[in-house]
């Protein structure tokens, strides 16, 4: 069971400079009247209290990126942390990737994840997570990833969200048998019996 240790923290705003930023998300404060403990007390705090879980801690402004924590002496010292990261922004090229998030392996500064992959909803529609050069852009992230070792997840596996269905795979599938060819039902093996009094 994998630990995710605060969801898309939201301490962050554009008026911030990336120290306060990182030092917010690293070592906690007060932001907009409510006080953080920070992310490296978090992970400490969990660990102490017995969890010996892997990690996941997503970055500050809805995790979208980890430029500048190295620079800013935000890393975590608490063993076995993932760096998780949601919806890539900006561009979508391997230099931007490699600036949010692909240094962090490159650098053996530790693991990384996607923990919320998603490109759904044509782009230009409400709520789309879909990016406007998709069909091209994905291949060559995915391609990225792999490249770097990042894991990922799937945000949601539902209908709009991360797969679509017309409804019509299973009578493709039917029509796609080659001819002559028999469906095999697997059966339940049956359960051993037991010698008496045992």
């Amino acid at each position: 069971m994998i630990f995710d240790l605060f969801n898309e923290p939201r301490t962050y705003s554009g008026s911030m400079s990336a120290a306060q930023e990182w030092g917010l998300w690293h070592n906690g404060g007060t932001f907009e009247g409510v006080r953080y403990i920070g992310m490296a007390r978090l992970a400490a705090d969990v660990r102490a209290a017995g969890a010996k879980n892997l990690f996941w801690a997503e970055g500050p402004n809805y995790a979208h990126s980890f430029a500048g924590m190295v620079r800013q002496h935000a890393v975590l010292a608490t063993p076995n942390v993932v760096y998780a990261f949601h919806h890539p922004s900006g561009a979508r090229d391997t230099a931007q990737w490699y600036t949010d998030f692909g240094y962090l392996t490159s650098t053996r500064v530790g693991p990384v994840v996607d923990g919320e992959w998603t490109n759904y909803i044509p782009f230009g529609q409400a709520n789309s997570e879909c990016w406007p050069d998709a069909p091209a852009a994905v291949p060559v992230y995915l391609r990225y990833l792999a490249a770097k070792g990042i894991g990922m997840t799937a945000y949601q596996l539902a209908t709009g969200l991360l797969v679509t269905s017309d409804g019509a795979w299973p009578a493709r599938r039917r029509s796609a048998r080659p001819s002559g060819s028999r469906t095999i039902a697997a059966r339940r093996p049956s359960r051993p019996t037991r010698a008496p009094g045992r």
